[in-house]
């Protein structure tokens, strides 16, 4: 009787394991999604803000922001910092154009194609139409020690790198150098200076981030050589190529492993050259 009733045991357990319901993970659910952030608007604002700049990375005052399609939208002039601020009773895509006399006018859609939502800022570029003052772009990079620097080893003495430069906040850039091996960081910065004559001031200071906190521009040399530069330059404002004075420090020391947290710091005494002559170039791509 036992033997009989072990097959009816088997094939009970059998069925009721194949008509159990499936789990949350196996069942086919749609896509989502990550959630958008706490305070993340997922519709249109009541106001937009923005900004408008030129090409040097200044504000510009004056200029006309005006919703041209639905027609008759509003209409906002940017104040002494290019700012502007505009009601928005829009739910749909608008066309918003930005103009100023002596500059191309500039014209894009809100919310843009594909962005999954409305935005609650707008910045625009316009470039002057008579002789315009273009920074950003690729340009070849050259820092050579002053002549006097004579204890330097030679490999040491001049760099030359590729950088990518584009803006970064109001009247600074950022200088992204390529071609080197840096264990600290590659970007150092550049401002627009209107005083007493209009120059774009290069510092030779890597931009802090969450794990550098903002240190001398050092590269891996050689194998057993670290060279760290510090200093700064101020070239002709939208200058397709120049050279200048570096007042700065051109230091090598032996190499080390970059540290996982904590700024750079030569672990021996460096040679050092401290001089008003060094040179810094930059040549447009």
């Amino acid at each position: 009787m036992m033997r009989r009733l072990v097959p009816l045991i088997v094939m009970l357990l059998s069925l009721a394991c194949g008509n159990a319901p499936t789990s949350p993970s196996s069942s086919l659910q749609p896509p989502t999604g990550p959630p958008l952030p706490p305070g993340v608007p997922t519709g249109p604002p009541l106001t937009m803000r923005g900004e408008v700049w030129d090409t040097t990375n200044l504000p510009i005052s004056g200029a006309q922001v005006q919703v041209i399609a639905p027609s008759g939208g509003p209409v906002a002039v940017t104040d002494g910092n290019g700012q502007f601020s505009m009601p928005w009773p829009f739910s749909g895509t608008v066309t918003v154009r930005v103009s100023k006399e002596g500059f191309h006018a500039r014209e894009r859609s809100v919310p843009e194609p594909g962005a999954p939502r409305y935005p609650v800022h707008l910045g625009f570029e316009l470039e002057a139409i008579d002789a315009p003052i273009i920074v950003a772009g690729t340009y070849d990079v050259t820092f050579t020690a002053a002549n006097e620097c004579t204890q330097l080893p030679a490999v040491a003495r001049q760099r030359t790198y590729w950088a990518h430069v584009y803006p970064n906040g109001r009247r600074r850039f950022s200088v992204e150098l390529v071609g080197g091996d840096f264990p600290y960081g590659s970007v150092i910065t550049a401002e627009v200076r209107e005083e007493p004559t209009r120059t774009l001031a290069i510092d030779i200071m890597t931009e802090p981030d969450w794990v550098n906190p903002g240190i001398s521009l050092v590269e891996r040399v050689g194998s057993d050589m670290l060279l760290e530069l510090t200093g700064s330059a101020d070239l002709p404002l939208g200058a397709q190529s120049a050279t200048a004075a570096l007042d700065g420090t051109f230091a090598t020391c032996a190499a080390q492993s970059a540290p996982a947290d904590g700024p750079y710091r030569c672990p021996a005494s460096p040679t050092t050259c401290r001089s008003a002559n060094h040179r810094f170039a930059w040549t447009r791509r």
